[in-house]
C-alpha cells in the first residue's frame, strides 16, 4: 500500500520547469563592407529550459531549436543554430552580458556577418 501511495505521488506531483531568457540587442555589424551601425533594430531572444536542457531562439525567422553550450569556467553560454539549409550560426554571451552573433551563410558565395551587442538574462 505504501508503495502505491509513493507511486501516485510521483505521478500527480507536477514538474516545475524553470526557464532562463536572454534578450539580446545588437547595434554594430561587421561584414565585407566593414564595421557599421545596424540599420533598424536587430534583436534575438533565447529561452533555455533548465530541466530539459532544450533551448530555442526567437528571431525574424520565427522559433527554432538551438544547441546550448554552457561555459562553466567563465559563466557564459553559446547557442549554436543549424538552419534548415544547413548554415551554422552561433551566438556567444559572456558572464557580463556582452554578445557576438556570427553568421557564415553559404548561398552561391559565403555571406559572412558578425553582430556585436549585449544580452540581459531573466529568470
Amino acid at each position: 500500500m505504501r508503495l502505491i501511495f509513493l507511486l501516485l505521488l510521483l505521478v500527480v506531483y507536477p514538474a516545475h520547469a524553470k526557464t532562463i531568457t536572454y534578450n539580446c540587442n545588437y547595434s554594430t555589424v561587421s561584414s565585407p563592407k566593414g564595421l557599421e551601425k545596424v540599420k533598424g533594430k536587430f534583436t534575438l531572444k533565447f529561452t533555455v529550459d533548465t530541466v530539459t536542457g532544450k533551448a530555442f531562439v526567437v528571431g525574424n525567422q520565427g522559433l527554432e531549436e538551438v544547441i546550448p553550450q554552457i561555459n562553466q569556467m567563465r559563466g557564459g553560454i553559446t547557442f549554436i543554430e543549424i538552419t534548415s539549409s544547413r548554415n551554422v550560426m552561433t551566438t556567444a554571451i559572456d558572464g557580463a552580458g556582452n554578445s557576438v552573433h556570427s553568421r557564415a551563410t553559404i548561398l552561391d558565395i559565403i555571406v559572412p556577418s558578425q553582430y556585436y551587442g549585449s544580452c540581459n538574462a531573466e529568470n
